[in-house]
């Protein structure tokens, strides 16, 4: 093709075929790099089920219970930042905060 000639049909699609191939792959490094960042978040790490018992080694009830019940978590932006959850032994019902590692009620 001289400076000239516009390019064909096809060689325009072929061309935004591999700058759409570029763009995905880019586009799956990048949320591959956030998966591998989001399960090395504590709250994603140590996410218990609603309605599971579960127990961490930092986290105690005022009572020093250490069992508790997940009762809902609390999504911000995107991201599990506070459980709602009973403790077992007292029957409290408070809010952890995972990103500060303290009960906010």
């Amino acid at each position: 093709m001289s400076e000239n000639e516009s390019p064909t049909y096809a060689e325009l699609a072929r061309e935004r075929q591999r700058e759409w191939a570029e763009a995905q792959t880019l586009a799956a490094k990048g949320l591959a790099e956030l998966d591998e960042r989001l399960r090395k978040m504590p709250d994603v790490a140590s996410a218990p089920a609603v309605g599971s018992e579960w127990t961490n080694r930092d986290v105690r009830c005022r009572c020093l219970g250490s069992v508790f019940r997940m009762r809902k978590w609390v999504t911000v932006n995107g991201v599990r930042h506070r459980a709602e959850v009973e403790c077992l032994n007292c029957k409290t019902i408070g809010t952890w905060d995972w990103a500060t590692s303290q009960w906010l009620t």
